[in-house]
């Protein structure tokens, strides 16, 4: 949750991201401003801080949920014994795909 009561949380602390994609600080600065830019309009009475914590759930899952599911798929893969030595040969034979899923774990 990114929300406890009225606390709200940011980074690691709202979705801990995989260590192997390592964007766990572009995840905490990208959170930091959403909730910024929240708790400003709960400052000029626009959102209650219930209504905050409802919209920074909503935007927090629509940016980070999905890297943090395939994150994990890729960590899970990655740190199989057969899923390593699969993943070394699909990356020596199909280089270009390794940009993909840096573009899909970072946003």
């Amino acid at each position: 949750s990114t929300n406890e009561n009225g606390i709200f949380m940011i980074g690691d602390a709202a979705g801990v991201i995989a260590p192997i994609t390592g964007d766990g600080i572009g995840m905490a600065f990208q959170s930091a401003e959403i909730i910024s830019q929240i708790l400003n309009n709960v400052r000029s009475g626009k959102y209650s801080i219930k209504e905050a914590g409802n919209h920074y759930q909503t935007e927090w899952d629509s940016l980070f949920r999905k890297r943090i599911y395939i994150s994990y798929i890729i960590q899970r893969v990655v740190l199989n014994g057969c899923g390593r030595m699969l993943s070394v040969n699909i990356l020596n034979n199909i280089p270009k795909i390794l940009p993909y899923f840096i573009g899909v774990t970072r946003g």
